[in-house]
């Protein structure tokens, strides 16, 4: 398996390796199928030739030079053989609307009057066909843009904006030293853009002569296909969606999303209606959102188009288009919209990741019947993934987590959004959550440390797989991975009891012993792998590498391209025989690993020193100590200096001039670019050798699947450090539709009150479904009472515990049983939607009516104030009647929250039995209360039996600081509608 990209030489002309037969096969075989990104294939190359101009005609002069980083670059650009010389420029064009940015992007380039060079042409083409995207092309050890990009480059980056002169023209530039690309390109891809990466290559079509350097796209960077550390958090999944339908005539039709974590390989699909699409889409959290280029020709499309667009300027979600004409019919004209989605993301994500397309992994569908169901509004109402003030503090997501790896606290997000409605799986993770606690409690803190120094096993292997340039690094990281599976295993091994009577002892159970058994299988062993990687690298060497590139970096970015390259030559100048010639390369496998690494290593050495005597040798021929054979931008040259004088090497037949300013001269001269090419294939060879060092990807799956049991333990550990630390309980969860807490808590406001020295009130609840209950049944309660005493705090950590149950969490309570949810609404709060034309009320009546068609008797249905956005009468009509709805139709389980106390008279209530009567059995009123005196005000958050018609309005009014005469004036105004009997 490659880890890593490698360069493609030329065939020999004689003799030869089997890699050079290999190699001749592979250009015989790419000859017949041209690279459509090599945007230099276009441009014809001229052949190198005796230059007979004048040479004040030829050269240009100092003066004319921009100062800083980008005059530097052009210095060394301009004196390169052949390089980005002057080419035809291309005639009859035609504009294109679309391309008004591009062609300001490149403004000074193109210009019909004079001649343009091969890398304008490059820069031109390729703006061209990317005009929404910002274009960073590699010159040399810089990453460049021009024209108008250059302009907002500069100004988004906060880097120097300075000019280039393309022959006579001059275009504006900013440019970075190619190691900055990660974190530069990330800044740009935050901020919202597009960012399409041109990088030079050595064509096995194209001579090292050729006037134009070949480029090509190597990767289009989104905020969806974010690999390398600096594009993504640590700790979120980072997902790119895309949506497919199979017709898509009708509004009905089912809607396929595929979404992948690009950075992890976590792939899923799932189906959506229209009307649900929005909840959905929230649901995933996409950083971006991927559509077939077709998909608004139809009238379901159009409709997507019009939702998107909205997720566009609400969310800040890029929304992103792709061609699957490249697909094969068979694939995109899919039998399900899962398989129509697929096709687009696969084909988003071929053309974006060009060169390093991630590895296939098998998508996991997610059944709804699978998985207790939220809607966007749910969770954000229930502060699942964050509170409704922004941020992890507040949130569910906050109070639970105790996860100590990256791995560890994406599964806990998905759990906890996408809690298990299978028994089993419920019972399963509960299990190994127990065993934290019990068998494994000794252990824990030991095992959680070692779990905490792990690095993020599903992003490495991605990394690799996809030949980012941090493969050295994430092989290391997946060594000190393998090395822990055997303590982690130890450690478990130890505290497994070793008999029935131990077994009893120490509190484990046998649910508990398979649990812990099937997930250290699933961890793997990999004792073999982890021993050829730390034999190959040299980690000491690694890190004295990554010193000496920062060193590199500082001086590029201070002094510039130029200014480095011209030390490093200098150096060159002085060479003494005995001494290697060029730079020694950072090779990250050690020499002695194998055989053949050591006979190349020497082969290497052996012609670094031909090659300063072949320099030395010159220099004596030629009476010109300030020769030195060169090899920028890989085009090897003799270059020559004007204070030695170029008589005698113009006289000679060997030497050819490719370039020449005042100062130098520039001569291709055949027997070093012989020993050159030897030079770069026995590098090529090493490179291949470091590659194929350690065979990791050989292994993706199984070391897949152990990131995954690492993270589940991470988990599991958690959850039984959460329960021990906040003192929660193991709550039994079965198949009845059944609900009973004793002494329930709310996670996170128990947490905040507590960190300022306060205790929580905790409530019971127990709900009866009439089809599982023997005896009165109460599965609706109808919740009245002052404003701030705790209604909605209780509404929320009912649906809270269940979720926590179901994610295989203990749950903040003395004991709870709990059956099964397979939905959760909350409507809690109240929001707006204006830049929709949707009041809050209008909101209440959508949300109101998506429940009342999609609830069944086995979900869970909070409503806290139903009907408050308008009239008195109507509100309490349309309370009413949805109350009627889910306790004969839905059936729920309901918390219905209200200040409507006529609801009491309506439904049968009694003082002395506060229940429903008649048609109205199952539904049991409660209460809060407040005690109220002259000087202060108690809530008691206490929830008690009966109906308690004080909203205890007015004493909010006066906590507000509302003025006293317009308290006194409204109580006068409450007393004499309570006379009237204006009573709701």
């Amino acid at each position: 398996m490659r880890l890593s990209g490698e360069k493609k030489k030329k065939k020999k002309k004689k003799g030869g390796s089997k890699l050079m037969d290999f190699l001749a096969s592979l250009l015989a075989l790419s000859s017949k199928w041209p690279d459509p990104l090599d945007v230099s294939s276009k441009i014809k190359p001229k052949k190198p030739r005796k230059d007979t101009t004048p040479l004040k005609k030829k050269a240009k002069k100092a003066d004319h030079r921009e100062e800083g980083v980008a005059a530097e670059i052009e210095a060394g650009a301009a004196e390169e053989v052949g390089t980005d010389r002057a080419a035809p420029a291309k005639r009859g064009r035609k504009k294109n609307a679309a391309d008004g940015d591009a062609e300001e992007g490149t403004e000074g380039m193109g210009d019909r009057r004079r001649k343009t060079t091969g890398l304008e042409q490059q820069i031109k083409a390729i703006t061209d066909q990317y005009p929404d995207a910002l274009v960073l092309t590699q010159v040399g050890s810089f990453y460049e843009a021009y024209g108008e990009q250059a302009k907002l480059v500069a100004k988004l980056l906060g880097i120097r904006l300075t000019s280039k002169a393309f022959g006579e023209a001059k275009t504006s530039m900013a440019g970075f030293p190619l190691t900055q690309m990660a974190k530069h390109a990330s800044t740009l891809v935050q901020l919202g853009h597009k960012v399409v990466i041109v990088d030079e290559y050595q064509s096995l079509m194209r001579p090292k002569s050729a006037a134009v350097i070949a480029r090509r796209v190597s990767r289009i960077i989104t905020p969806g296909t974010g690999v390398d550390e600096a594009f993504v958090k640590i700790d979120t999944p980072n997902f790119v969606l895309a949506l497919g339908v199979v017709d898509g005539s009708n509004e009905e039709e089912t809607i396929g999303m595929a979404y992948r974590d690009v950075s992890t390989g976590a792939s899923f699909t799932r189906t959506s209606k229209f009307a649900t699409l929005r909840d959905n889409i929230l649901l995933v959290q996409p950083k971006e959102i991927v559509v077939d280029e077709q998909l608004g020709q139809t009238a379901l499309g159009k409709q997507i188009s019009e939702l998107l667009e909205g997720e566009r300027s609400r969310e800040g979600t890029m929304i992103s288009t792709t061609s699957t004409d490249a697909i094969p019919s068979s694939s995109r004209k899919a039998p399900s919209a899962t398989q129509t989605a697929e096709s687009v993301l696969l084909a988003y994500l071929a053309k974006t990741l060009v060169s390093n397309p991630p590895p296939r992994t098998k998508s996991t569908y997610v059944d709804p019947a699978s998985v207790l169901q939220m809607d966007a509004v749910t969770l954000q109402s229930l502060e699942i993934r964050e509170s409704l003030r922004g941020g992890l503090r507040g949130s569910v997501l906050g109070t639970v987590k105790r996860t100590v790896t990256p791995g560890g606290t994406r599964l806990l997000t998905e759990r906890l959004c996408n809690p298990s409605t299978d028994l089993p799986t419920i019972c399963g993770r509960q299990a190994l959550a127990q065993a934290g606690l019990g068998g494994l409690a000794v252990a824990r803190p030991y095992i959680r440390g070692v779990l905490r120094s792990l690095d993020d096993t599903p992003r490495l292997l991605q990394r690799l797989a996809m030949n980012r340039p941090s493969a050295a690094n994430d092989l290391c990281g997946l060594k000190r991975t393998m090395r822990a599976l055997d303590t982690i295993k130890l450690e478990i091994s130890r505290a497994l009891p070793k008999s029935a009577a131990e077994a009893e002892a120490n509190g484990w159970t046998v649910a508990q012993i398979r649990a812990i058994r099937e997930l250290v299988e699933r961890m793997g062993h990999y004792p073999t792998i982890a021993g050829e990687i730390e034999a190959a690298i040299d980690e000491d060497a690694l890190l004295k590498l990554e010193a000496e590139q920062d060193i590199k970096d500082a001086e590029l970015a201070e002094l510039g391209q130029t200014h480095v390259t011209k030390t490093e030559e200098k150096k060159k100048k002085v060479l003494q025989r005995g001494e290697p010639w060029g730079q020694d390369e950072p090779w990250y496998v050690r020499p002695v690993y194998s055989d053949k690494l050591q006979h190349f290593h020497g082969k290497l050495q052996r012609l670094r020193l031909e090659a300063t005597d072949l320099q030395c040798d010159l220099q004596e021929k030629y009476e010109a100590p300030q020769l030195f054979l060169r090899d920028y931008k890989k085009s090897p040259t003799v270059r020559a200096d004007a204070k030695d004088g170029w008589s005698k090497l113009d006289r000679d037949e060997r030497l050819v001039v490719v370039s020449r300013t005042n100062s130098t001269r520039d001569y291709v001269l055949s027997e070093w670019s012989s020993l050159y090419k030897e030079i770069e294939s026995t590098e090529t060879s090493i490179r291949r050798l470091e590659i194929d060092a350690t065979q990791v990807l050989e292994h993706f799956d199984d070391l897949t699947a152990t990131g995954d049991a690492l993270a589940e333990l991470d988990v599991a550990l958690g959850f039984a450090e959460v329960a021990e630390e906040l003192d929660w309980v193991k709550p039994e969860v079965g198949d009845s539709r059944t609900l009973e807490i004793v002494n329930g808590r709310h996670p996170t406001v128990e947490t905040a009150l507590a960190a300022q020295n306060r205790a929580f009130h905790a409530n019971s609840l127990t709900m009866r479904h009439p089809d599982d209950a023997a005896e009165q049944p109460s599965f609706v309660h109808v919740l009245t009472g002052p404003n701030m005493a705790g209604k909605s705090t209780f509404l929320r950590q009912t649906a809270l515990i269940a979720i926590l149950a179901q994610s295989g969490s203990y749950v903040p309570a003395e004991s709870a049983r709990i059956g099964v949810f397979d939905r959760i609404f909350s409507r809690v709060g109240a929001r707006d939607e204006l830049d929709r034309d949707r009041s809050t009320f209008m909101i209440e009546m959508d949300e109101a009516t998506s429940i009342l068609e999609t609830a069944t008797d086995r979900s869970l249905v909070l409503l806290d104030e139903l009907g408050r956005g308008t009239s008195p009468i109507d509100g309490l009509a349309i309370a009413y009647a949805a109350l009627e709805h889910l306790v004969h139709v839905n059936r729920s389980r309901t918390l219905f929250a209200t200040h409507y106390h006529r609801l009491g008279q309506l439904l049968g209530y009694e003082e002395d039995d506060p229940r429903g009567k008649g048609e109205w059995k199952g539904v049991e009123f409660w209460c809060t209360d407040v005690e109220e005196t002259e000087d202060s005000v108690r809530y008691l958050h206490a929830i008690r039996r009966g109906l308690n018609s004080d909203s205890a309005g007015l004493v909010v009014a006066r906590l507000a600081g509302m003025p006293a005469r317009a308290i006194l004036e409204a109580r006068k105004i409450r007393d004499m509608l309570l006379v009237d009997g204006q009573v709701y």
